[in-house]
């Protein structure tokens, strides 16, 4: 293919890119926080694929030979910081979880402890009357 065209498949599906994860935050498929790594992706696609001479420069600049190769390593980065965001995020919730699962056990035992409480009480009031 000739290198116009490529270049605008690249830009059309950066944009895509791009479009996609804003109507999924625009539906409440995916939160703010967590859009923020994959729209960053998607604009440094977006640069990369529009300004062509960037991914020249930066090749250049930290000694890669062969510039395409630049996508992939920042690809990979943006991937390795996802995987570590949901992963404190996965901590964050577990620890949460089980806070949560300790104050429901609590709970439980606290309304055990009165509703034997009230039936010891409802017991002591029936032999009272009967007497």
């Amino acid at each position: 293919m000739p290198q116009p065209i490529l270049k605008l498949i690249a830009i059309a599906v950066s944009l895509g890119w791009l479009g996609l994860i804003l109507e999924l935050v625009r539906r409440g498929r995916l939160r703010e926080d967590h859009a923020l790594l994959w729209l960053l992706t998607g604009v440094a696609l977006l640069l990369f694929s529009i300004f062509e001479g960037a991914l020249r420069f930066v090749a250049d600049l930290i000694g890669v030979v062969y510039a395409p190769s630049i996508l992939f390593g920042v690809g990979m980065l943006f991937a390795v910081l996802i995987l570590l965001f949901q992963g404190i995020t996965i901590s964050r919730l577990q620890a949460q979880n089980k806070e949560l699962a300790q104050d429901v056990a609590l709970l439980t035992w606290e309304v055990q402890q009165l509703q034997q409480a009230d039936q010891a009480e409802g017991s002591t009031s029936a032999a009272d009357e009967s007497d």
